[in-house]
């Protein structure tokens, strides 16, 4: 009985409020409105002084390099660091959201165009809280080219253009960020049923070739690619030094599990520890090898915060499939869990929701793809009207908060 009150009629009205709290969200969220660009990470720095240099210096000294030769493009015309910033990363939010659609709309049916349209309203809401322009990272830039590469696989064009564009867009990916590497397992997960030995061989040429044009300069003078790093001009710790530290002491003292209280465990006081001689590890193997039960704790809070983050702006599109019917979870949800699970094991450090931009479309994708998988039509108009639910709530939180 209580199944059936979950109509087409009674899930457009679910769908119509949570499109008035989005639209409240998103204003509150992007309130007050600043062309300031804050300093994350020092890439602002890193900029000033890439875009003082020759271009063969720059990328041979590690950079963010097609970010950077982005940023020097605009700043070209506009002749303020700032306002370079603040553009490249406004055209990447506007590119993940268009991007985005196109996507969806691939994977579209004629059937259930209530369910399309509340999972498709889901992920606009997100993308229009990324408030992109506010930042210098370049996670916002990599979230359009992942978008850009899972649009080219769900085409599913088998020819030789297709294999060599997925090798292109592989290749500026990573010469963005490093962390595109995590990306890879999901590749082969996305296309193991598409590609055979050929479609690899394409994808892998054009991806070594393009890497070689953009690297070239470190690979002549470094003999490694050119990445951007924060890591501490020292040979005795690094960051996995400071983050084992910042974790092991919010472990041991009941810290709240935050990026914050690990980035209070500062570099002055890491140097402090090093002069005790106890375990400095310098690798995640070797915090695995020596002192596991940290790493175990880091991994298991990190799900769980992952997944709550999950459930906040998916509902349980992306969870159900773990209870019912599971023989319908599909490649999207496969690849978007173990996504969490690497990046919740990897990241070692308490995992920011930046990390997931991009890759957090395969959880609304991959549900609703098993919605459409499902045959009884009540029941899939009762799981959308939860997840709808469900984001409404976490969210009103989020928007009290900011009054």
């Amino acid at each position: 009985m209580f199944v059936k009150i979950f109509t087409p009629k009674n899930t457009k009205r679910v769908l119509y409020l949570f499109l008035l709290v989005g639209v409240l969200l998103t204003i509150f969220w992007n309130f007050p409105f600043n062309f300031k660009v804050g300093e994350n990470d020092g890439y602002i720095k890193k900029f000033a002084i890439f875009n003082n240099t020759n271009l063969y210096t720059g990328i041979a000294s590690g950079t963010s390099v097609v970010y950077f030769l982005a940023l020097k493009f605009l700043n070209f015309f506009l002749n303020n660091i700032n306002n370079s910033f603040f553009l490249l990363n406004l055209i990447s939010q506007i590119a993940f959201i268009f991007i985005g659609v196109k996507l969806f709309n691939k994977e579209k049916s004629k059937e259930s165009k209530i369910i399309y349209a509340s999972v498709l309203s889901l992920f606009l809401v997100k993308g229009f809280q990324m408030k992109a322009y506010s930042g210098s990272s370049n996670d916002y830039l990599l979230s359009v080219f992942i978008l850009w590469i899972l649009y080219e696989i769900v085409k599913s064009r088998k020819n030789v253009i297709s294999d060599i564009k997925i090798g292109v867009l592989m290749a500026i990916s990573l010469s963005i960020r490093k962390s595109f590497i995590l990306f890879f397992p999901l590749f082969f997960i996305l296309v193991f049923e598409q590609y055979k030995l050929k479609n690899y061989i394409k994808t892998g040429v054009s991806f070594l070739l393009i890497l070689l044009v953009f690297h070239f300069p470190a690979i002549i003078e470094n003999h490694t690619l050119s990445f951007y790093s924060k890591e501490p001009n020292s040979t005795t710790y690094n960051w996995i030094t400071r983050n084992y530290l910042g974790l092991k002491r919010i472990f041991e003292e009941g810290l709240a599990f935050s990026s914050g209280s690990v980035w209070s465990y500062s570099w002055a006081m890491v140097e402090e520890y090093i002069q005790t001689g106890k375990f400095i590890p310098k690798s995640l193997t070797s915090v695995i090898a020596n002192d596991p039960a940290v790493f175990i704790k880091a991994f298991v809070y990190n799900v769980g915060r992952n997944l709550v983050w999950t459930l906040r702006f998916s509902g349980i599109i992306a969870i159900v499939p773990f209870f019912y019917k599971i023989k319908l979870f599909n490649k999207y949800l496969v690849a978007y869990f173990s996504f969490l699970m690497i990046i919740s094991a990897v990241g070692f450090t308490v995992t920011e929701f930046r990390w997931f931009w991009g890759y957090d479309i395969l959880m609304f994708l991959g549900g609703y793809m098993y919605l459409k998988s499902i045959k009884e039509k009540q029941l899939k108009f009762l799981i959308i009207s939860i997840s709808l639910i469900t984001v409404l709530l976490f969210n009103v939180r989020t928007i009290i908060s900011l009054l």
